[in-house]
Parts: C-alpha cells; sequence; structure tokens
C-alpha cells in the first residue's frame, strides 16, 4: 500500500502536530474506559514524556523508510501509552514490510477499538482513516489452494517451509505473506516438492502429485526349483576349457621363452668360465636369468592349468548333444583363454 510522499519539512510540522494532539489525548481526562470492558489507568507524566518522545523518532524513522526500526519505536510507546493512533502506524510499517496478515490484524483492532463520547477526536480520526485501508489491503494480500493428487493422497503428510500443513487446510484458500514458500507431500518413500514465489494480490494453486509406487523388481538369475539350468550352463566344462586354455597360454610361454633362455645358455658358456661373467657380458647374464625364471613360471602354470582342466572335464556330467559346448582356446602376446558357447 502507498502513502502520499510530503517534504520532510512538512513532514515535521505535522508529526509536531500530531505529537501535540496525542499529548493533549493522553492529558485528557477520561472518566470511562477506552475499550470496553478494560479498566482505564491514566499513565504517568513520565510514560506520557517516553510516549511522546517514542513517537517523533517513529516518525522520523517511517519518513526516512526504515519501518522496522519505526514499527519498533511505536510499539513501545504504544506499550506505554496505549492508542489507536500509534496502532494505526504499526499498521502501515507492517504493511511496508510485506507482513500483510499482522497488518491486518492491526488495522482490524484499530477500527474495534470501543471510543466513549470523552475520546479524543485524533482516536476517532485513526478508527475512520483504518477502514479504507484495510479494505485496500485485504485486496493485496495473497492466497494460495493447496491439493494432494495421486495413490494414496488422503494419507499424504504435508508440510510448508518445513512445518505441518494441517489437512483441513487442504483445498482451502490459505492467506499468506508474500514471499517464496516450499510446499511438500510425503507418504512413506514416496515425496513431492513445489516452490512458489507469491507477490501481492496472487492467487495461487499448488498440485502436489504424488509419484506412483515403484514396481517390485524380479529376481535376477535362476529361480530355485528341482535343480535345472535353464541356460544350458555347465559350470564343469566351463572352468575346465577355461583352465585347459590358460595351460596351454602358460605352455606355449614357458617354451618360446625357454628356446630364448637356451640361446642365452650356449653364448654365455664360451663368456663364462667357471660361472663367472666379465662386465661387458653381465647383461646377458641378467637376461638369462630373467628368461629362466619366466620360462618356469610359464611350464609349471601351464601344467597346472592343463591337468586342472582335464580333471574338470572328465568327472563334468554328461550332456546332450543338442547342449554340447562349443570351445576354442585363443593365444595372445598380453595372455590367453577360451572362447566359444556353452
Amino acid at each position: 500500500m502507498s502513502y502520499q510522499r510530503i517534504g520532510r519539512g512538512d513532514y515535521r510540522r505535522r508529526a509536531a502536530v500530531v505529537a501535540m494532539t496525542l499529548a493533549a489525548a493522553w492529558l485528557a481526562p477520561l472518566p470511562g474506559s477506552i475499550n470496553a470492558g478494560v479498566a482505564w489507568a491514566a499513565p504517568s507524566n513520565e510514560d506520557r514524556a517516553a510516549a511522546r518522545k517514542l513517537a517523533g523518532e517513529a516518525m522520523d524513522l517511517f519518513a526516512a523508510g526504515d519501518y522496522a526500526a519505526a514499527y519498533a519505536k511505536f510499539l513501545e510507546a504504544d506499550t506505554l501509552v496505549p492508542a489507536p493512533t500509534l496502532k494505526l502506524r504499526m499498521a502501515r510499517c507492517l504493511d511496508n514490510l510485506d507482513r500483510l496478515q499482522e497488518a491486518v490484524a492491526l488495522y482490524r483492532e484499530v477500527i474495534a477499538y470501543e471510543l466513549d463520547r470523552f475520546a479524543p477526536a485524533v482516536f476517532r480520526q485513526a478508527r475512520k482513516q483504518a477502514v479504507p485501508e484495510l479494505a485496500e489491503l485485504l485486496e493485496q494480500v495473497p492466497s494460495v489452494v493447496v491439493s494432494v493428487e495421486g495413490p494414496d493422497a488422503g494419507r499424504a503428510e504435508v508440510t510448508l517451509d518445513g512445518q505441518p500443513f494441517a489437512a483441513d487446510k487442504l483445498g482451502q484458500e490459505q492467506s499468506l505473506d508474500p514471499g517464496v514458500y516450499r510446499f511438500e507431500a510425503r507418504v512413506g518413500d514416496r515425496v513431492v516438492t513445489e516452490t512458489i514465489e507469491l507477490s501481492r494480490g496472487a492467487k495461487e494453486r499448488v498440485a502436489l502429485a504424488l509419484p506412483m509406487e515403484a514396481e517390485p523388481v524380479p529376481p535376477v538369475g535362476p529361480v530355485a526349483g528341482d535343480g535345472s539350468r535353464d541356460d544350458g550352463v555347465d559350470p564343469f566344462a566351463v572352468a575346465g576349457w577355461t583352465a585347459i586354455g590358460l595351460g596351454a597360454a602358460g605352455l606355449i610361454v614357458g617354451g618360446a621363452t625357454g628356446i630364448a633362455m637356451l640361446s642365452k645358455q650356449g653364448g654365455l658358456e664360451d663368456r663364462c668360465a667357471d660361472r663367472r661373467c666379465p662386465p661387458e657380458a653381465h647383461d646377458d647374464a641378467r637376461e638369462f636369468n630373467r628368461l629362466r625364471v619366466v620360462t618356469t613360471v610359464g611350464l609349471v602354470v601351464g601344467g597346472l592349468g592343463t591337468g586342472v582342466g582335464l580333471t574338470l572335464l572328465l568327472v563334468a556330467p554328461e550332456r546332450d548333444d543338442g547342449d554340447a559346448v562349443a570351445m576354442q582356446p585363443f593365444i595372445s602376446p598380453f595372455g590367453g583363454g577360451v572362447v566359444g558357447t556353452f
């Protein structure tokens, strides 16, 4: 809500007039009560002086656009000397701070303020001014209608900015202050969230659509039953042929390095008497020792792999001709193995 801007000098003159009017109102004898049913006690001179000072400071802060500080000063003054004029200015501060729902409540309090025939004119004027200002403000209060859709929507737990959102508010228009809000609906592990930004006068709808429950994942692999293998794979045959392939690779590598080792050995026997080699033959001697180790390892692995593979093939259960395993060993500079169909 906007208010007419006036020059700083004019504002100070008006503030002085309002302050003097308030002072006169506070000093005026009030034989009855201002609010019906509430006994009124005249404030002390110290409270009146403090309230006048606070009200003046608050009006300066309001003119400077510091609405939060102005509201605090007006509130402090109203605590010392309650008056509808101060509450009216507090409502205007809250309006400028986008705390619209609090402002609406204060405007209604000013309008409902009961005055007897001795009440100052400024009190009546404040109550009169509050009516159109409240009507204008109500048009600017944003609202939202929240609903939950999808499976088990009735069991959903709904929150607004992490705080519970009552189920009886769903589907009903809810007034909120301008700002950003996060809505969430949850049923078990299923969660849906939506964030909206409300501006003045906005009318929004938030439909939280819960996702469907995830379908159960079927088990992977053979299912326990009569012990038959649906894929027809014989683990003994696979392991046997794999071992044979690795054994064959080991024998080939061992054989190749063995030939190279024997070649090196022949050259070293001529140069190394009593197994003592001259410096120029040290590199050949080291290469001979490396080839000897590789040959030994390759032949041992080849022998073991071939033996284990043959054993596994011998103990493998018989298969129908239609289920025969087709295997083919392979050797490469980087290793060996088997390929085929099972």
